[in-house]
């Protein structure tokens, strides 16, 4: 669901800035959600993601195991486009039970 929220995001992108870094999110997926499984963050933890760009980290992680993910960044565009993500994989019943972003 994560993927193919990016992808849907990425389709709809007419600023080449934006669109790069999505790509980019996208190819870091796989070595990117390694790494969140060996952080051992369990159930009902709260985390901080600061330069959140996409929210992938807050997505990710809500998606492992219930957590409550917060992302921050002072990008207003990608902001939005990190919302969008994580509603639509919100929207596709993904989200463990009892996560929030």
């Amino acid at each position: 669901a994560v993927d193919r929220a990016y992808e849907a995001e990425l389709q709809g992108e007419p600023d080449p800035r934006i669109a790069w870094l999505l790509r980019q999110t996208a190819a870091t997926a796989p070595s990117r959600r390694a790494l969140l499984t060996s952080l051992g963050i369990g159930p009902g933890s709260q985390v901080l993601d600061v330069g959140t760009g996409f929210g992938c980290v807050p997505v990710e992680l809500a998606v492992l195991g219930p957590v409550t993910a917060v992302g921050i960044d002072v990008d207003h565009q990608v902001l939005q486009a990190a919302r969008r993500i994580a509603d639509a994989v919100a929207g596709s019943g993904e989200l463990a039970a009892g996560s929030t972003v």
